[in-house]
């Protein structure tokens, strides 16, 4: 991978000057006195520090993107602070923004996603854009993204107060193999720029606008150019081929406080990822098999299993 220069966090400086009077010069009695000079003017303050908690400020090791958004560079990790919003059913998305696709997303975030973009670029990853393009075109298309590999991992405590980690990929399952989704990891697509328009007239500003702060798309299971992060499986281009669904049996409760850790995968990790892809692209027309979410207790039917009427 193509190693960036890490940026620092920004640290605040009050620089004290003092100034030595100049030495007055004594003047022949019959000399007028010299005229006041004016009063130089006062040196420019320097910006204060961010306030704790906002943009660009410092916590311990961290500095703070946007709300709930923090960078560790030195451990070389991304910490997300987000709420489970979806327990079950098909996904479009893997993680939303607020005001998103929460009804087909399982984790909502209140950060914006440029902000993550940034904290990436940061950890020195790179999008589809910094290797020439490519991906898909459109929602839905099978053509796969381009970009760094990221690993992610979900952190939650239970109802009896243990701490949870899973793989991101553990909430989701294969309708191709009834089994959870392969721990392939995540593409750092990287998102796109458009044209605003305005809202009220509908017509072109003329300005760029980046899509994923638009449209709230964070992390994408079925392919969306608009997306941060993008799942490197083919999802299903349409509702009656949808591949990935939530895992049930996995996914805390809806309204649980998580924590999304992402980081560049491990040298093992990316070979595992890389041979899991292979295995899939040569399997990639296999149809998918008709199967039903995991069902959250034995002998208990899946939602609408059985049932007629509303």
């Amino acid at each position: 991978m193509q190693s960036r220069a890490l940026v620092g966090p920004a640290v605040w400086f009050l620089v004290a000057g003092a100034f030595l009077p100049a030495q007055a010069q004594e003047s022949p009695p019959q000399a007028p006195p010299a005229a006041a000079q004016p009063a130089a003017p006062p040196a420019a303050k320097p910006p204060a520090p961010p306030e704790p908690g906002t943009p660009g400020s410092v916590e311990g090791e961290a500095v703070v993107l946007d709300r709930g958004l923090k960078l560790f560079q030195k451990d070389r990790r991304i910490e997300a602070d987000g709420v489970v919003c979806l327990q079950k059913g098909l996904l479009e998305l893997y993680a939303c923004g607020e005001g998103g696709k929460d009804h087909e997303s399982i984790l909502v975030f209140p950060f914006r996603a440029q902000q993550l973009q940034l904290g990436l670029i940061l950890l020195g990853l790179r999008d589809k854009h910094e290797q020439g393009g490519g991906g898909p075109r459109f929602q839905g298309d099978p053509t796969r993204p381009v970009g760094d590999r990221v690993h992610l991992s979900i952190e939650w405590t239970g109802p009896d107060g243990r701490k949870e980690t899973r793989r991101a990929e553990d909430f989701v399952v294969d309708a191709k193999t009834g089994a959870t989704a392969p721990h392939v990891g995540w593409v750092f697509a990287g998102s796109e720029f458009g044209e605003e328009r305005d809202p009220g007239t509908g017509e072109p500003t003329g300005r760029k606008i980046y899509l994923a702060n638009r449209y709230k798309v964070i992390i994408a299971i079925q392919h969306d150019p608009t997306a941060v992060l993008d799942f490197p499986l083919d999802a299903g281009q349409n509702w009656a081929a949808a591949r990935f669904f939530c895992n049930e049996n996995a996914i805390p409760a809806v309204g649980t406080r998580i924590k999304l850790v992402l980081r560049p995968p491990s040298e093992d990790e990316a070979r595992e990822m890389e041979r899991i892809e292979k295995v899939e692209s040569a399997a990639k027309d296999d149809p998918p098999k008709p199967v039903d979410p995991p069902k959250k207790e034995e002998g208990k039917p899946a939602e609408g299993a059985g049932a007629s009427g509303s």
